[in-house]
């Protein structure tokens, strides 16, 4: 059964309920009301009747078809007939709905006479007999008959005919009613639920969604939660791609530097020493690291792999990556200068630290015209580690300072370099995971500045300067 017959079975079933059982209330109550108020209105107009008939026989003197034309005056829906009798028990007046004022035999009729007129009503009436005296005189007879009980009355029968069906009459009109609102409430929630359905399918299937907000407030409940979900699946399949793509970035690091280093001892630019061969050694290192990690790092449920801290040199690592690079930068009349205020030791994760510098001057490197300049800077202040890198490249939009270490972003100005826009990413995410913190300021066509700040202290607060 679908939601929207299960909705109008349920609105229908209330709605007739709920009318029949307020109907029925209201109708035994009007009922008793109404039965109550006809029958104090007999009494009333019986009392006044019998009132009547006294102050007439006690005058003497008022004419028969005025008192008939009286008595008539009484008849209602209860009281159907009046029949006024003399002590001897001789009929006076007759007053009912069919036949007018008649004389009956003018000879008198005895006492049982009396009583066969009186049994002469319809059955179907209640007879009853008043004496009407005057101190102890009996002045005369009257005989009134009625319907007997407001409810059978013809009145009271018709009133609860018109209960009953004005109760059905507005049953049907409810009936109408709630079915016609419990098609479009129905109609409009069953297209909610489609969508919603349809959301969820779309979500499965990775289609694009739109979401729309509805009135039904446990509905837009749902949608929430799947836009949410939505957002999480494409934030992972995001960040899955994020790191995949810097894998492949990581692998870029070693590589490029074996490569260059390779090239120039072939080409007769440097001499295969044992410091070439050391560095060689520590890049095919680093790929080796790589290689034993990539398994962790896929994993878009971890994020990240988790950093190893140990105690480094920086001014070692710096020499390190720049002899790498140095070939490279030569090639494009880009002078490298490093300069160091003091020989740092600092507990943190090598690797992380080394591909962060590698991917600034990467990008110094390409964003830097043929005969620009590069340099890092290494400072100490305040248990803090300070690495700036300058160049003075194409610079970076004002505006777009807070968007660069965003993931696949890239600045107005570098349309014409190639590039993925990951490895600034890269680094701030290294940075952050190392307990630091990095900055930029940059001008157009000036150049740019990061700045690189590192604790010096370990996990334990112990501090290390030489």
């Amino acid at each position: 059964m679908t939601i929207r017959k299960l909705w109008l079975i349920i609105l229908i079933s209330v709605a007739i309920l709920s009318v029949g059982i307020n109907s029925l209330i209201f109708s035994t109550l009007t009922d008793n009301y109404f039965m109550n108020y006809l029958n104090d209105s007999y009494d009333i107009e019986l009392k006044k009747l019998i009132g009547y008939t006294e102050d007439s026989l006690s005058l003497n003197d008022i004419p028969k078809k005025q008192i008939e034309m009286e008595y008539k005056g009484y008849l209602s829906n209860q009281i159907t007939e009046i029949k006024l009798y003399s002590p001897e028990g001789e009929l006076l007046i007759v007053a009912n709905e069919d036949y007018m004022y008649n004389y009956m035999e003018s000879n008198m009729m005895n006492s049982n006479m009396m009583n066969s007129n009186m049994m002469d009503c319809d059955t179907d009436f209640d007879v009853d007999s008043y004496q009407i005296k005057k101190g102890d005189l009996l002045l005369g007879v009257l005989h009134v008959a009625s319907q007997g009980e407001a409810e059978n009355s013809n009145i009271g029968k018709h009133f609860k005919d018109s209960l009953l069906t004005n109760s059905l009459i507005s049953l049907l009109i409810v009936f109408i009613l709630v079915l016609l609102l419990g098609l479009i409430i129905s109609k409009k929630m069953s297209n909610s639920l489609i969508e919603t359905a349809r959301m969820a399918t779309n979500i499965q299937t990775g289609a694009n969604l739109q979401f729309t907000s509805t009135t039904i407030r446990e509905i837009n409940v749902i949608r929430d939660s799947l836009k949410d979900l939505s957002i999480r699946l494409r934030l992972k399949k995001k960040s899955r791609k994020t790191i995949v793509d810097g894998l492949v970035h990581q692998t870029r690091t070693p590589l490029t530097i074996l490569k260059s280093h390779i090239e120039a001892i072939e080409d007769g630019v440097i001499d295969l020493s044992d410091q070439e061969l050391s560095v060689c050694l520590d890049q095919i290192e680093n790929l080796t690291l790589i290689i034993s990690n990539m398994s962790g790092m896929i994993d878009a449920d971890k994020g990240v792999d988790n950093p190893e801290f140990e105690w480094i040199d920086v001014e070692a690592l710096i020499n390190q990556i720049t002899s790498g690079l140095l070939p490279q930068f030569e090639l494009k009349s880009i002078k490298l200068d490093i300069l160091n205020e003091d020989r740092t030791r600092i507990y943190t994760d090598k690797y992380k630290l080394s591909q962060s510098i590698f991917n600034l001057l990467v990008n110094a490197y390409k964003y830097t015209n043929v005969g620009g300049e590069v340099r890092i800077i290494t400072l100490v202040s305040e248990e803090k580690c300070i690495i700036e890198l300058q160049d003075t490249g194409i610079g970076i939009n004002s505006d777009e300072l807070d968007k660069v270490f965003t993931a696949y972003y890239r600045g107005s100005n570098s349309s014409e370099y190639t590039g993925d826009g990951i490895g600034l990413y890269i680094v701030k995410e290294n940075i952050q995971q190392i307990g630091g913190q990095i900055s930029l300021s940059s001008k157009v066509e000036k150049g740019s500045t990061f700045k690189i700040e590192l604790p010096i202290n370990n996990p334990n607060g112990s501090y290390l300067n030489k």
